[in-house]
C-alpha cells in the first residue's frame, strides 16, 4: 500500500495534475463547441471528430506539461535576441544537450501541425497552421520570460513552426497517398485485364 502511495505522489504531481485539468478543459470546451455546430447543421459527432478533440487535448496537456508546468523559476530574466545563436554553437562546437533541446523544439509541435487541419477546415490552408503555431509558440515564449521559466529566443519559435509545417505535410500525405495507391491499383488492373483481352 505504501508502494502505491509513492508511485502515485511521484507520478501524479501538482503541475501534471494543473495539465490534466488543462486537457480536460480544453476537451470539453471543443466537444460543447462541436455538438453545438453539429445541431445546428442536423448532425451528431463522429467517431473520429471525439477522438481528434481527446488527441488534442492529451496532446495540449503533455505540451504546457513539458514547456511550462513542470519548470522551477529561475533567478532572472533570460532573453537571447541573436537569431540561430544555436546553429552558431553547433557549427563551432558540437553540443548535444543543445542538438537534442532543437530536435525536441521540432518534434514536439509536428502533432499540431497534423491536428489542426484534420480537425478544422480553416486549418486546411498552411498559412493559418504557421500563423497559428507562431502564436501558441510565441505565448509560450512569453511566459517562460515573464515567470522565469525558461529562455525566450527566437529560435525556439523557429524550431516549432517547421516541426508543424512537417506535420501539415505529413498531413496532406495522408490525404493524398491513399487514393493515389488506389487509383494507381486501379489503372494498373484495367490495363493488366486490357492486355488479357487483346491477347486472347
Amino acid at each position: 500500500m505504501q508502494r502505491m502511495e509513492s508511485l502515485i505522489d511521484s507520478y501524479f504531481t501538482f503541475h501534471y495534475g494543473v495539465g490534466f485539468a488543462i486537457g480536460l478543459v480544453i476537451f470539453c470546451g471543443y466537444m460543447f463547441l462541436l455538438r453545438k455546430q453539429k445541431k445546428s447543421q442536423g448532425q451528431s459527432v463522429s467517431k473520429k471528430e471525439m477522438l481528434c478533440g481527446l488527441a488534442l487535448s492529451i496532446y495540449m496537456m503533455l505540451l504546457l506539461g513539458g514547456t511550462l508546468l513542470n519548470r522551477e523559476v529561475g533567478d532572472e530574466y533570460l532573453i537571447e535576441w541573436v537569431p540561430f545563436w544555436s546553429y552558431g554553437d553547433l557549427f563551432f562546437e558540437w553540443n548535444e544537450p543543445l542538438a537534442s533541446q532543437i530536435v525536441y523544439n521540432v518534434l514536439v509541435f509536428i502533432p499540431w501541425g497534423f491536428l489542426l487541419p484534420e480537425m478544422f477546415v480553416q486549418m486546411r490552408n498552411i498559412c493559418w497552421v504557421v500563423g497559428n503555431t507562431v502564436i501558441l509558440s510565441f505565448s509560450i515564449e512569453i511566459v517562460q520570460l515573464v515567470f522565469k521559466l525558461g529562455l525566450f529566443e527566437f529560435d525556439d519559435v523557429f524550431h516549432n513552426t517547421l516541426g508543424a509545417i512537417i506535420g501539415y505535410v505529413l498531413w496532406r500525405l495522408s490525404i493524398f497517398l491513399p487514393s493515389f495507391l488506389l487509383t494507381l491499383c486501379r489503372t494498373w488492373h484495367q490495363r493488366v485485364g486490357n492486355s488479357r483481352g487483346r491477347s486472347q
